[in-house]
């Protein structure tokens, strides 16, 4: 017997089945379109199951009694079940994207105001330039984000471009290759196109980032409002 689903994880309706994370539970809702087929399926099984049964107790009781075992014996290897099961993560929320973005507010003020951390990690921006949150996330793109690269003929570059940053990712790298009728595309996967997984790791990310840098053991006068915002939006973000 194969059963082949697709299906959304959904956490907060699990949560409240009360069936905790991690556990390896599965739980599957036959569509009621898929319903009398399924009762149809089972019943045959059911069906089979007995007639082989009812085989087995007649063989049973055919058998002389030094040579029968303890119970009628059956086997029924069509009640083996193969699951060919696909999971898709729902797109990350926007709750979690403001929880982001207020995170890297606090990481950019710390690293302004660190110069520890900002020359061991930024090391790459100028001394005085003041760190933006936009440049740390734009920054942790072009180390951390999926790249996938295309060759797209020319002349079907735009339907191709708007195909992809409808679902894949955004074309950030556009280059002719050879004769220029062949275009090289570079697709980044970028938050906007992250499910709730992916981000999860995104955001982790971040916040270890934050936690190495020492800003939870701080005691510098300038920096303990800054350890106070980040363990409450963190408090907060659980919460959600």
């Amino acid at each position: 017997m194969k059963i082949k689903a697709r299906g959304t994880i959904d956490f907060p309706a699990l949560a409240n089945l009360h069936i905790p994370r991690g556990k390896g539970l599965l739980c599957i809702q036959i569509g009621e379109q898929y319903r009398p087929k399924m009762a149809e399926q089972l019943k045959a099984l059911s069906d089979r199951q007995i007639s082989l049964y009812d085989k087995a107790r007649q063989k049973y009781a055919e058998t002389p009694p030094e040579q029968r075992g303890r119970a009628p014996e059956y086997y029924d290897n069509l009640l083996e079940l193969e699951l060919d099961l696909t999971i898709h993560f729902r797109k990350r929320s926007i709750n979690a994207n403001n929880l982001y973005w207020k995170i890297l507010e606090i990481e950019a003020n710390w690293i302004n105001g660190s110069f520890a951390y900002r020359s061991g990690y930024w090391s790459k921006r100028l001394p005085d330039q003041v760190i933006t949150p936009q440049q740390i996330h734009d920054d942790d793109l072009e180390v951390y984000c999926e790249k996938t690269q295309y060759f797209v003929p020319k002349a079907s570059l735009w339907g191709f471009r708007r195909g992809v940053e409808y679902e894949l990712g955004k074309v950030m790298v556009t280059e002719p290759i050879g004769d220029g009728n062949t275009i090289r595309v570079e697709v980044w996967k970028t938050t906007s196109f992250m499910d709730t997984k992916e981000f999860h790791v995104w955001v982790q990310r971040v916040i270890d980032r934050i936690t190495d840098g020492g800003l939870l053991r701080t005691d510098e006068a300038e920096f303990i409002t800054l350890r106070e915002d980040f363990k409450e939006i963190l408090k907060e973000g659980k919460k959600r």
